[in-house]
């Protein structure tokens, strides 16, 4: 396919890569001047739109230029077919391992966070807060407890950081679920 393009390119004049960029872009593409110049330069497999910016470039380059172009040059729907025939013809090889599985996110409007694997849920969590964080904390404590959810017992002494304070509790069901 590239062959094909560098002979392409032979033809209508030997556009500069600005060149290639002004016509590709006067053609209505948007694709980057560095690739568009790559397309002769490098080697490896190509984009459709980038083949498609390229011969149009190419075209439209050879027309300002009055430089005539065989028919076959000009045929988009042949360069299409020969795109197809380079670099679609079978299924493409994965370069990454697919990722594996995951649990489904939780349909709106349930109010409930999709179960967590065990792997996840954590054996100790820390609680943060900044200055004054104590009675909040408390009274949110108290509301979990008193509805029957008890969640962990304190691991460390509250330890101040900065503006702030961290614990550790260990952990028997998870706040960050």
């Amino acid at each position: 396919m590239r062959d094909l393009l560098r002979d392409l390119h032979v033809k209508a004049g030997g556009p500069t890569a600005d060149n290639l960029k002004e016509h590709s872009d006067r053609s209505g593409h948007s694709v980057a001047r560095s690739t568009l110049a790559g397309v002769v330069r490098g080697h490896g497999g190509l984009r459709w739109v980038t083949v498609e910016a390229f011969v149009d470039a190419c075209v439209s380059y050879a027309k300002a230029r009055r430089q005539p172009l065989p028919p076959e040059a000009i045929d988009k729907r042949g360069w299409r077919e020969g795109y197809d025939k380079a670099y679609a013809s079978g299924p493409r090889k994965k370069s990454v391992a697919p990722a594996p599985p995951t649990a489904p996110a939780p349909r709106r409007g349930t109010g409930h966070p999709p179960e967590p694997p065990a792997r996840a849920v954590p054996r100790y969590e820390i609680g943060v807060g900044v200055p004054g964080w104590r009675g909040s904390f408390q009274r949110a404590w108290n509301e979990l407890t008193a509805d029957g959810l008890w969640i962990g017992d304190p691991a460390t002494p509250v330890h101040e950081e900065g503006p702030g304070v961290i614990q550790v509790f260990e952990s028997h069901q998870s706040l960050f679920g």
